[in-house]
């Protein structure tokens, strides 16, 4: 998400800022921590989310 800041900003003001509950990287910080959350996960991918969770 680094070599796209416009598109990053979008997604983190609509997915993440207020309710963050449907932010797949809110989710995966509650549930693995900060230092699980990887740099390419963007905020709408919850699939890809579930699949970070599952691998621990």
């Amino acid at each position: 998400m680094a070599n796209m800041p416009s598109i990053a900003k979008s997604l983190k003001e609509k997915f993440c800022q207020g309710d963050n509950t449907h932010c797949a990287r809110y989710v995966v910080l509650k549930a693995l921590g900060k230092e699980k959350v990887p740099g390419n996960l963007f905020p709408n991918d919850e699939n890809e989310a579930k699949k970070v969770i599952s691998k621990g």
